[in-house]
């Protein structure tokens, strides 16, 4: 099989972005990016609702505000599935998230199957 590049949602973003800063920071790895406050505060926060939606974990006070967008999806019926980890091979059946092989894979904050409809 031909050598492919592994890419997610992420890194599309990232190129569609800047196509240059994408090759610097990803393919040549000349430069890294920082790990600004905004960085840190969005992964607490994805943190935060990830363990709430999974464990019933409570959320911090600081974050009470988010609380009504989980339930929301919580509330929905179906089998949830938070932090979905999917992949896919070149030929685009479906594939372990870690499968050597794959062609793009992704998390998924939140999948939810009723059997008629996925959201």
């Amino acid at each position: 099989m031909e050598s492919v590049i592994n890419w997610s949602y992420s890194r599309l973003k990232d190129f569609i972005g800047c196509p240059r800063r994408h090759y610097e920071t990803q393919i040549a790895k000349n430069f890294t990016q920082p790990y600004t406050e905004a960085l840190k505060y969005g992964n607490s926060v994805h943190t935060a609702l990830e363990n709430y939606a999974k464990y019933g974990t409570e959320l911090p006070v600081n974050y009470q505000r988010y609380k009504g967008y989980v339930d929301g999806l919580l509330d929905l019926d179906g089998e949830k599935l938070p932090e979905l980890k999917m992949g896919l091979l070149p030929d685009r059946t479906a594939c372990n998230y870690e499968d050597k092989r794959r062609w793009v894979r992704g998390i998924a904050d939140m999948v939810i199957i009723d059997y008629s409809t996925a959201y």
